[in-house]
This record gives structure tokens, C-alpha cells and sequence, in this order.
């Protein structure tokens, strides 16, 4: 149970430094463009199932810039200490 706890730790965690590390980089991106730079990878255009009676839509896309790359690091420093 442990070791599942701290994969969902280990996850939250991330999931907040990245989302705080690419906020400052938006928030800061006027002032150093650098740290807008990032990359955008996954499903794009989403894939479609129409099925006649139902339509299915899978996608999804990951957006990484600079300063959410920094996020992550922080917060895997963060988690380890």
C-alpha cells in the first residue's frame, strides 16, 4: 500500500510543478521570452469513431514549456527531500 501512496505522491507532485513551473512561465514570458519556449506532442487532430449512433472522440495533447520543465525538476527535488 505504501509504495502506492507514494506513486500517487510522486504524481501529485509533479502534476503541481509543472502546472505552477508553466503558469511563472506565461506570468514571466514578457519578460523572458525564453521561457515560453516549449514543445506540444499527442493526438493531434483527435482521432473519431462514428459508430451511426454515437460518435467517439480520442485525443489528447501535452504542452511542456521551459519554465514547466524547471517546475518538474523543482518538484522532483521537492519530493525526494
Amino acid at each position: 500500500m505504501k509504495k502506492k501512496r507514494d506513486g500517487l505522491m510522486l504524481f501529485l507532485y509533479l502534476l503541481i510543478g509543472a502546472v505552477v513551473g508553466s503558469i511563472l512561465g506565461e506570468v514571466l514570458g514578457t519578460m523572458l521570452p525564453f521561457l515560453q519556449k516549449g514543445i506540444v506532442f499527442g493526438l493531434m487532430p483527435p482521432a473519431e469513431l462514428d459508430l451511426w449512433f454515437m460518435d467517439i472522440v480520442f485525443g489528447f495533447r501535452f504542452q511542456l514549456n521551459l519554465a514547466g520543465a524547471l517546475g518538474l525538476i523543482a518538484a522532483l527535488f521537492v519530493y525526494r527531500r
